[in-house]
This record gives structure tokens, sequence and C-alpha cells, in this order.
């Protein structure tokens, strides 16, 4: 008998494990395609395109592939050689004229004899291929602050990443990624109720239609070029419900008792039939109304899911 996977969830906020710090592995590439396309830069959202179609199963991480996109860099000797490799840098000017007046910051980088060409390839390579923060670059340099290199990079037009790029290159990574989760936990140990009050709210805006729409829809995207998490949902799913043959039956004989209509709607379901709107909110309904009504086989759900879940973790 075929049945609809329950979410849990709406008890999660109580969960201990919530105040860890958030994922529990470093972000994967396909992850961050899915969920983060659009914050990628052009050439590394291709490139990780590409590494997906061609080698699923054994991917680099998000910042490995972007170092091995930019690693040419570290090969140019001139602004012109960067240009001609990468045509998203076509804007970038030597530091050569640039500044006229000599005072502060630029007086330090003149005294270094690197106020020229070299000032901008140095920048470009630090800050694109080695991913240095711009503390640390601006440190490497001698400049009083992150706000000198700031400067530095609108004058000399070099492109930054776009907002939160850094951070998903940051959560690919297995030792960044293990020191983020340990700060992010031991504040939300020190914090638990703000924790509670936010996971609370998160949940209840789960709930809103447009979210659990928007959500849905995506996912339908996703499977229909990702038929093996489609596969692997159901042999999930099979794996759980193997585990509760007393709920299956105290199900079939909830659904005996309805009316005709709502016996036709879930012998589709039944059947893989396709569900019309109607048809698929008196499903959801039919399944809400029977976990209030067994409190008991829920709470066998659940225990089922962390048993099959412990398994594959094995």
């Amino acid at each position: 008998m075929q049945v609809q996977n329950i979410s849990l969830y709406n008890s999660s906020y109580n969960q201990n494990l919530y105040f860890k710090g958030g994922r529990t592995k470093p972000l994967d590439l396909i992850t961050t395609l899915r969920k983060h396309k659009d914050v990628l830069p052009l050439r590394v959202q291709q490139e990780a395109q590409n590494s997906v179609r061609l080698g699923y199963g054994n991917l680099p991480t998000l910042k490995e592939l972007h170092q091995k996109t930019y690693a040419l860099l570290n090969e140019c000797k001139t602004l012109e050689e960067v240009k001609s490799i990468y045509p998203e840098f076509s804007g970038v000017q030597s530091a050569t004229g640039i500044f006229q007046h000599a005072r502060g910051n630029i007086k330090t980088l003149k005294s270094q004899g690197i106020l020229d060409e070299s000032l901008t390839l140095k920048i470009l390579k630090d800050y694109w291929h080695d991913l240095k923060n711009q503390e640390e670059i601006a440190k490497d340099l001698g400049l009083t602050n992150r706000s000198a290199l700031t400067y530095l990079l609108e004058k000399l037009h070099i492109p930054v990443f776009g907002k939160n790029y850094k951070t998903l290159i940051l959560s690919s990574d297995p030792e960044a990624h293990a020191i983020i989760s340990a700060k992010t936990t031991a504040w939300n140990t020190a914090h638990p109720d703000l924790m509670r009050a936010h996971n609370q709210m998160a949940a209840q805006g789960n709930k809103l239609p447009s979210r659990r729409d928007a959500s849905s829809l995506r996912m339908k995207e996703y499977d229909k070029t990702h038929h093996e998490r489609v596969v692997k949902i159901s042999e999930y799913s099979k794996e759980v419900w193997d585990k509760l043959p007393d709920v299956k039956r105290k199900l079939r004989d909830f659904i005996s008792k309805q009316n005709g209509n709502v016996r036709v709607v879930m012998a589709k379901s039944r059947n893989n039939e396709p569900l019309n709107a109607i048809e698929k909110r008196t499903r959801t309904i039919l399944y809400k109304n029977f976990w209030e009504t067994h409190p008991e086989c829920l709470e066998q759900l659940r225990q089922a899911h962390k048993e099959v879940s412990a398994a594959r973790k094995k």
C-alpha cells in the first residue's frame, strides 16, 4: 500500500539537535547549484554545472572549483594577459597614474614601489584566486584597515564577490565549516530562548501556503533532471513503511470509513494517478485527520524514521 510521507518539521524546534551549528556536513556542489546558483559568479556557475553533469558522485567543493577556475591568474605577468583569459576583468585598471596624491595609505604603497600594474595584479590574485579576505589583503599591503582596501578596489574597478558568495565557499570547505559550526553551536547553546523563538517562527513561516508552494515547485523542477533523488526518496519511504504493518492496517480501515469521494481520491493516489488541486487537498486533510485520530501511529512513524535514518548512516 502506497502512503504519503509525512514531514515532522512541526516539532523540530523542541529538539536539542537544532541547537547545533547549522548543516551537519559541508555544503556540496549539487545543493549549491540547486539553492544558490544565482549567487555564484557566472564563470564559476558554468564550471559547476559542467562538473555536476560530467562527474556526479565525485565532485570538488565550491572552494576547490573556484580556485581551479581562477588558477591561471597566478601565471599572468601582465594585466592584459589577465583580461585575455578572464574577460570579466576587462574593466580593471592599472594603479599606474590612478592615484595622483601620495597621502596616507597611498604614500605607504608608493614607498613599497608597487603603485603600478603590480598592485592590481597582486590584489586580483589574492582576492580572486587565494580567496583572502579584505582584512588579510589590507594587512599584507600595510594598509590601515579594510576600508582602505575597499577604496582601492573601487578605484581600480576590481569586481568583488556578490553577497553571500564567500559564505558559500566557507560552508563548502570542511575545515572552515567545522570552525563556523562550532562557533554557531556555542552561540546557540548560550542563547536557548532566542533559538527556540527563532525556530518556532521559522516553523510557522513554513506553514504559509506561498512558501510551501514555492518549495514544492522548486523540488519538482529539480526532480525532472535528478531522477536519482526520486528513487532515493521512494526507497527510503518504503523502508520506513515496511516497519509499520499495524499503522498501514489502521490507515486502510480509516480510509474505508470515509465517503465515496475520499475513497476514490485515495484509490487514485494509491495507483499513482495524477490528482488535481482539490483532490490533493482532500488527501492532505485525510492524513491530517488520521494522525490526529491515531497519535500513537504518528509516534510509531517518527520512530521508524529515526531507525531507518540511523541504519543508513552506518
